[in-house]
């Protein structure tokens, strides 16, 4: 990751040069020719060496040239190369400064990541040792499952013989209780035949009974008849003694038939019970069958899943070595990645330093962009009108959008346009005022500034968006959460430059009103000098929160940033648009011209009506100085 993002700083860089070459080669090119021009109008290099790399003034006095000198100098397009050079020197400084913002965010993103990588090397080794003992314990689940199954399977050929022999218990139980149902049966109808064997001994014992009475009359017939009857007597007592023989008997028959009875009751009813008793064996042999048939479907589910666990066990068992062995390349690879991520830092930190020499000498560059405008103004003819641009956006923006609409101005009033992007929003005051800019267009309060200190004169003021005011914002990312001002103390802010309105002075002037001193309120306040730059910074998380106005988001949702992820945390009251303005000692004439034509320039008339509607811009109205009071009263609240 780190070796791509150095790759691809690499290429940036390579990428810059190759833009910034060949304005360098025709801006070296162009020295000469400037200095040759200084040379034949009095300036000796020395001035221009001398004051080259600092900011610094070169009088009018100083290279003021003669008649004699003036006709020897060559026809050289001085404002022209100023143009140029002013164009170069201000993108070559605003793509410094992305690249300077874009390197500090790799430094603290490569920060970041070595001591994420070190943290993640440590936590590596710990994770390694840690799954290492996952492996050893998933080796113990994977050898404790297999003897599990094993054991599983003797339950289950345990389970599936004590089920058949169950089962013919069962059945012999079954069969044992047909059995005793049979003889309980048969007992009964013994019974009953005893019974009918008693009725009938009883019938017999009426017999012999009637018998022995039979035999007492007719021994009592015998005696009456005497001699005569003795024979029947004899007969008849022995019809009695074989009566009673035959009662006493049948008597012996009736108690050994009773006694027959008594016990097949007996029997019958014991046999009974045991019926009942083996009726209930013959439920619990069946019950049991059941029970084990459970127990033999279980033991098999049990069975297959041991099966599963142990090809789980085994699965997890490899996949728990080759975890370990992963993570033991991950923190092998951490441990390099910490490496080279120092050894990354180590580079960046020099292009970082690099890339602010860079930075520093293009804005050496533009001072000396500044003081050669003021020579260029020596030779400045009368059909030249130089505008001037604060850098509010990029100036690549400034080129394509507005550039074309102030040449098309110039050239209704036959004049060559020459276009000027400052330094910085003071610098476009101090050049009208020096006289090297003739209009400039101006922010709210660099013109109330530039207005303070010298008599320029307000010719039109900008129309956005069918309205001559605009809103400052306080934005921050919607990701943070942050739901008011007070949710920022601590954070780290933006500001564009002190001389903005909407970036600098309503908002800090927002802040003091609520005790809020910025320079305390926050942890780190910094000025990025363009709208465009703050919201970029909010994105991204160089910056917490900052201070913008509501066109520049506009223009940000234009050009594909995602300002949807924005929120805005305070709106300002209502801020007068920019003024465009004309240099103190311009021709009043020419000044009036200019805001005719302003005037008359609008988005659905202008040659430049499809440029206009993508800024946003409707056309301009005459400017009243005194609309912008509401701006020297913001301003007054930070002194």
């Amino acid at each position: 990751m780190i070796q791509k993002k150095v790759g691809l700083f690499h290429l940036m860089i390579v990428m810059l040069v190759g833009i910034i070459a060949p304005y360098l080669v025709e801006y070296i090119g162009n020295l000469g020719t400037i200095v040759s021009v200084l040379a034949v109008a009095g300036v000796s290099t020395a001035v221009l060496i001398r004051t080259w790399p600092r900011t610094g003034d070169i009088e009018r006095s100083q290279v003021q040239p003669s008649v004699k000198q003036t006709q020897s100098i060559p026809q050289v397009d001085m404002y022209g190369i100023s143009e140029d050079l002013s164009f170069v020197s201000q993108q070559l400084a605003w793509v410094a400064g992305h690249s300077n913002t874009a390197l500090k965010k790799l430094t603290k993103q490569s920060n970041t990541i070595a001591q994420e990588s070190e943290t993640t090397a440590s936590s590596a080794q710990e994770a390694s040792a840690g799954v290492e003992e996952i492996a050893s314990n998933a080796a113990v689940v994977a050898n404790a499952s297999q003897q599990a199954l094993k054991q599983c399977q003797s339950s289950s050929q345990l389970a599936l013989n004590n089920q058949l022999q169950i089962t013919q218990a069962s059945n012999t139980m079954l069969e044992v209780a047909q059995v005793v149902e049979t003889s309980v049966r048969d007992m009964e109808e013994l019974n009953v035949a005893s019974k009918r064997i008693g009725a009938f001994v009883g019938k017999i014992q009426g017999i012999a009974s009637q018998t022995n009475l039979l035999a007492l009359n007719a021994a009592i017939e015998a005696a009456r008849a005497g001699e005569q009857g003795r024979g029947f007597a004899v007969v008849a007592e022995e019809v009695r003694k074989l009566a009673s023989e035959s009662e006493a008997v049948t008597h012996e028959v009736e108690e050994t038939v009773r006694d027959i009875t008594n016990r097949t009751s007996y029997v019958t009813a014991h046999m009974q019970g045991s019926k009942e008793k083996i009726q209930g064996i013959e439920q619990l042999a069946r019950k049991s069958a059941e029970s084990m048939q459970e127990i033999v479907n279980t033991v098999n589910e049990i069975e297959s899943t041991i099966e599963k666990l142990c090809s789980l066990s085994n699965d997890q068992q490899m996949t728990t070595e080759q975890m370990a062995q992963a993570v033991e390349s991950i923190g092998s690879a951490t441990v390099e990645i910490a490496a080279g991520t120092q050894e990354a830092l180590k580079s960046i930190g020099q292009q970082e330093h690099d890339i602010e020499e860079v930075y520093a000498l293009t804005k050496k560059m533009t001072a000396a962009v500044d003081q050669i405008q003021e020579v260029a103004a020596i030779f400045k003819t009368g059909k030249e009108l130089v505008f001037g641009f604060n850098p509010f956006t990029a100036p690549q923006v400034i080129k394509e959008n507005y550039t074309p609409i102030l040449e098309t101005i110039a050239k209704k009033l036959g004049l060559e346009p020459k276009i000027i992007i400052v330094s910085d929003y003071d610098s476009l005051g101090r050049s009208l005022l020096k006289g090297t800019i003739d209009v400039g267009w101006f922010s709210p309060f660099a013109y109330v500034s530039a207005k303070d200190k010298g008599e320029i004169t307000p010719l039109v003021t900008t129309v956005v968006n069918k309205n001559a005011s605009y809103h400052g914002y306080i934005i921050a990312r919607k990701d943070k959460a942050f739901q008011s001002i007070d949710s920022l103390q601590g954070k780290r802010f933006a500001f564009v430059d002190k001389q903005s309105a909407s970036g600098y002075v309503y908002p800090k002037a927002m802040l003091l009103e609520q005790g809020k001193v910025p320079e305390t309120f926050f942890s780190e306040t910094v000025f990025l000098g363009s709208h465009n730059r703050v919201i970029d910074a909010v994105l991204d998380g160089t910056v917490d929160a900052g201070a913008t106005y509501s066109e520049a988001v506009e223009t940000a949702k234009e050009y594909g940033l995602a300002v949807h992820n924005l929120v805005i945390l305070k709106q300002t009251d209502a801020i007068p648009k920019d003024v465009i303005a004309g240099r103190p000692g311009l021709d009043e004439q020419l000044l009036a011209s200019l805001k005719q034509v302003f005037i008359e320039t609008t988005d659905r008339t202008s040659t430049h009506a499809s440029v206009m509607k993508k800024t946003g811009l409707n056309g301009f109205i005459e400017a009243q100085d005194q609309v912008y009071d509401v701006i020297r009263k913001a301003a007054n609240v930070l002194k």
